[in-house]
């Protein structure tokens, strides 16, 4: 088995997966509310009729500018951040030209990857600046989520190895 596959991939982690990914969107919200900008945590906009309800939609009233941002936690590859941006602009594209015909609002559909072995996603930080978030805001909550992901796959990682150690005493 691969570290990828391990970190990303195997059903047995799906549920540490999802706290990893919750962390850094929970660290994220607190984040922007703490600097007061406005946003809505996996809801959908209101008066949009859709069933899409994206990690966050944040409304930047002083530029005038929605943007539907979508956390991911790809392997630390380029091409696995690459893939991740693009699947999620294809898939919310749509609620986007809804949200902006509803509102009259430029919208846009942004990523956000803090990848499983930690890895910041360069384009995180205009993505984090585009919304309204200072330089040091974003570099302190970069640290934060970077940190967080170290941790929580490495706790992965040792279940995963701890449930392999299980198994090889289960078949001898």
């Amino acid at each position: 088995e691969t570290q990828s596959h391990i970190l990303n991939n195997c059903p047995y982690n799906k549920a540490l997966w999802c706290l990893r990914h919750d962390t850094i969107l929970d660290l994220t919200v607190q984040c922007l509310k703490s600097n007061g900008i406005e946003c809505l945590v996996e809801s959908p906009y209101p008066g949009v009729e859709a069933q899409l309800q994206p990690d966050l939609i944040i409304t930047n009233n002083r530029r005038r500018m929605i943007t539907i941002l979508d956390i991911k936690s790809p392997y630390d590859k380029v091409v696995n951040i690459d893939a991740a941006r693009e699947a999620n602009v294809s898939y919310y594209t749509q609620l986007a030209s809804n949200i902006a015909n509803h509102t009259r609002t430029p919208t846009k559909v942004v990523t956000m990857c803090v990848c499983s072995m930690g890895s910041w996603d360069s384009n995180n930080d205009a993505v984090l600046l585009d919304v309204g978030l200072s330089k040091t805001t974003v570099a302190k909550l970069a640290q934060l989520c970077i940190r967080k992901a170290i941790a929580i796959s490495h706790n992965i990682f040792r279940r995963h190895i701890s449930l392999d150690d299980d198994r090889d005493v289960a078949t001898a």
